[in-house]
């Protein structure tokens, strides 16, 4: 997260003071912030604090409770498998056609393939809470 803060502030003081952007700087960001978002999401998985809607949590919850804990656990699990086995399908797509940035010329196809490690890391941690929940944990705080 540093080093996107610092290139973004070197790259804008360069543009103005200068009229020297970094070169590439764009792209640098963008790989860093892909790789934070997805370095973090087996930490957020883990931890449960993912952003969460609890629109119909209160009926939900005291009708059926586990039930829907479980479902709700079961669908994240799905939902990061999906992401995890796009994501390394498009990985193989870009190392077959040797995808790289414009500007640097980085290949496309390590960080997609982090990207999908990850996403499969955190279906793994739901699946783990699936298969072995915590004892004494109450329904609500599944959820």
């Amino acid at each position: 997260m540093a080093l996107i803060v610092v290139l973004t502030f070197v790259d804008v003081f360069a543009r103005y003071l200068f009229s020297r952007p970094v070169q590439g700087a764009s792209e640098i960001i963008q790989f860093a912030m892909a790789l934070t978002v997805f370095i973090a999401l087996p930490l957020v998985t883990r931890h449960r604090e993912h952003v969460t809607v609890g629109l119909l949590e209160p009926w939900l919850q005291h009708a059926f409770g586990a039930a829907v804990a479980w479902l709700c656990e079961a669908v994240s699990c799905a939902a990061l498998a999906l992401v995890a086995w796009r994501l390394s399908v498009q990985a193989g797509e870009y190392a077959a056609s040797r995808t790289a940035t414009i500007v640097l010329g980085l290949p496309m196809a390590p960080l997609a393939y982090a990207m999908a490690l990850f996403a499969a890391l955190s279906a793994g941690v739901v699946a783990l809470r699936i298969a072995m929940p915590a004892p004494g944990r109450a329904a609500k705080e599944i959820a």
